[in-house]
């Protein structure tokens, strides 16, 4: 049985991971709460204890995502992703947090997209194409 001084909360958004300031992965925030995140990433150029800021987007609208950016240390990885812990948090930034975990937005789950199944016949076709454009 677990025991953690925060709620955890199941939730999906995208995130920005970023290293010395720079971009460099994206990720998935698949749990939280107000004193952490685990984020579902295949960004493994990390070691444990080393700082990260990660950007969570939250979409509002069809254009202009919502962005909370939050300094973070790792302090877990896995094949999965980083358990990261949240650093310099104020009473009022991790209440705001906490209600961002809990909203309909953090809490849909992304549908997977519909592919039409392809006809064997279209795949030999196109296949046969690159084949011949190859030689």
């Amino acid at each position: 049985m677990e025991h953690r001084c925060s709620e955890r909360v199941t939730t999906d958004l995208k995130v920005l991971i970023y290293k010395l300031g720079v971009p460099v992965a994206i990720g998935r925030l698949k749990n939280g709460s107000k004193l952490g995140f685990f984020v579902e990433t295949d960004f493994a150029d990390i070691n444990v204890l080393q700082p990260l800021d990660i950007e969570v987007l939250l979409q509002q609208g069809p254009h202009n995502p919502e962005r909370y950016k939050y300094t973070t240390r790792v302090i877990r990885k896995a094949d999965a992703g980083l358990g990261l812990e949240l650093e310099h948090m104020s009473v009022e930034a991790a209440q705001a947090l906490d209600k961002l975990l809990r909203s309909p937005q953090a809490r849909q789950q992304p549908k997977p997209a519909l592919r039409p199944v392809a006809d064997a016949a279209q795949v030999a076709a196109k296949l046969s194409r690159k084949v011949a454009q190859a030689n």
